[in-house]
């Protein structure tokens, strides 16, 4: 079976058929295990200190109105 035919019985696109065929043929069975959706680095990311402070002043102001 073809990777876009696989893909079509599985109701996935052919461009992701074609990706999981390459990582299986990569790396096996264990390269189609789940992967993380973000990624590994986020360098535009605030720090958490700073998410801290904006969940706070949010709630603050949830609770004003």
């Amino acid at each position: 079976m073809s990777p876009q035919a696989a893909a079509v019985a599985c109701g996935a696109s052919r461009a992701t058929g074609y990706r999981l065929w390459r990582r299986y043929q990569e790396g096996g069975w264990a390269a189609l295990a789940d992967r993380r959706s973000t990624p590994r680095r986020q360098p535009r990311r605030c720090s958490r200190e700073l998410e801290q402070r904006i969940l706070a002043a949010r709630e603050m102001r949830r609770q004003a109105h």
